[in-house]
């Protein structure tokens, strides 16, 4: 792969790497460092790039392990503060659209006091629309550790909703 062709990548590519490091990480300012970071890394180790991997697979590994290092790092509590779009139906009034909001809101502070992985399993397949095998080439796990920890996630998001 040329350098050409990986900095064209790179910008196409951009904005859906630092979307999922935002989601992620729950935090704009962490996925911005995290982008950055991984970057570097793209602009240190890209001529040793194989293609084993589509260049978004490999890139999008390297912005996973960035989030994780600056998210332990900053150790502070993860959250999907920005994980989920606000979707806001137009027919609904005032009310309907703060319940909804708060809602929102709920799953998504549950979803940040998930573990690491499987708040990444649930925000890969859920937010990005990943598939499992997807999902299982970025984290390196396999698909049925895919299934395992995505339905492990959706029990234990039912289980903090349920306690709040």
């Amino acid at each position: 792969m040329s350098h050409a062709t990986l900095e064209q990548a790179v910008s196409e590519l951009l904005p859906y790497w630092l979307r999922m490091a935002q989601r992620l990480s729950g935090d704009p300012e962490i996925a911005e460092e995290a982008v950055q970071d991984a970057l570097v890394r793209v602009a240190k180790s890209w001529k040793g790039f194989r293609g084993q991997a589509t260049l978004q697979t490999w890139v999008g590994r390297i912005v996973i392990h960035c989030v994780r290092d600056r998210m332990t790092a900053r150790k502070q509590p993860t959250g999907c503060q920005e994980a989920a779009p606000d979707v806001v139906a137009k027919s609904r009034g005032p009310v309907e659209e703060l319940l909804a909001s708060e809602q929102q809101q709920r799953v998504r502070t549950a979803i940040g006091l998930l573990p690491d992985r499987q708040r990444e399993v649930l925000t890969l397949t859920i937010w990005e629309a990943k598939s499992v095998a997807e999902v299982g080439e970025l984290l390196e796990i396999s698909t049925q550790n895919v299934y395992a920890t995505l339905h492990v996630a959706r029990q234990r998001l039912k289980e903090i909703l349920r306690e709040e």
